[in-house]
């Protein structure tokens, strides 16, 4: 077996690493493959880049890519591939390493197989499986959403609502949403077939929420991208979107719809009401030892 690095966008088994999302970011990145008798049985695409909190400092960092859930590994790898191809990972040479692993991924696979020097943090998504029986609750409110005239529908062209309410939502709660990269990268998704929009207006046909859905394979969507404009009825319109999502998906042959998951405890308790099961996946970290004094203070989440 040998492990290549290259730059190879062609490869794809999954969006986050498709040329459609690698160029759309237009920035710097690597893929590392692992190939087995002329065979490809796994690779991985990485953004190549300086995280912006550490611009600053001048850090090379290898990371997932912006707004990926995750760093495109195929699933069906075995425990030797998955050794040797992290092994090469461990061995790049930059500062820090946050590279977030698909759900697919066994536990035992990463525990046991992982190089000792990267750190594992556990996190997780939700996933429903469809047609869904969604709660009483959420019944109930998808009624109300009607009675209210609140639409949700189909509106694949509407990249703006995508960029403008994701930029809206971001910034309601501090966090840094880059949006001219953002825009670029909706921009370049909207092309493809594997990428859909929905949105929900008024009575008065004002947009109200929108959100970003991915097929990340035949049998699974990713809500990938949602904002809202904050009024006394977003959450309604929230679950408006999502419940018009799944229907698209399951009419496109869909099992699994994925939330994407939220550090948020209160996005994942909503996401939780849909009756969506938790499922694990890992982060694997690694960095430099002088560089977790400064990361305490600006991303303590990864020491």
């Amino acid at each position: 077996m040998i492990i290549e690095i290259g730059e190879n966008t062609q490869l794809k088994n999954s969006p986050f690493k498709s040329e459609a999302w690698l160029k759309g970011l237009n920035t710097p990145f690597r893929i590392f493959k692992a190939i087995s008798s002329n065979v490809e049985v796994a690779s991985v695409a990485l953004n190549f880049t300086t995280l912006s909190k550490a611009k600053l400092f001048k850090l090379k960092t290898l990371t997932t890519p912006l707004w990926a859930l995750d760093c495109g590994l195929n699933k069906d790898l075995n425990e030797k591939v998955y050794s040797e191809l992290f092994s090469e990972i461990s061995n790049d040479k930059s500062h820090l390493k946050v590279i977030d692993l698909p759900p697919s991924i066994p536990r035992g696979l990463v525990i046991n197989h992982t190089p000792k020097d990267f750190k594992i943090q556990w996190r997780h998504t939700r996933q429903l499986m469809l047609p869904a029986e969604l709660p009483s609750n959420r019944r109930k409110q998808i009624r109300r959403a009607e009675r209210d005239g609140i639409v949700a529908a189909l509106d694949n062209s509407n990249v703006l609502a995508v960029t403008q309410l994701h930029e809206e939502s971001r910034s309601r709660k501090s966090i840094n949403h880059e949006n001219d990269l953002f825009s670029g990268l909706i921009d370049n998704l909207s092309t493809q077939s594997d990428f859909f929009i929905v949105t929900a207006k008024d009575e008065n046909d004002n947009l109200m929420a929108s959100g970003g859905f991915l097929f990340i394979d035949s049998k699974t969507c990713l809500y990938a991208f949602g904002g809202q404009k904050r009024s006394k009825k977003s959450g309604l319109a929230t679950v408006a979107i999502i419940n018009h999502a799944m229907d698209v998906a399951y009419s496109k042959g869909c099992e699994i719809f994925d939330f994407g998951g939220s550090a948020d405890l209160g996005v994942d308790k909503f996401y939780a009401e849909f009756g969506a099961t938790k499922v694990e996946k890992a982060r694997l970290i690694q960095l430099k030892p002088w560089l977790k004094p400064v990361l305490k203070f600006v991303r303590p989440d990864l020491v």
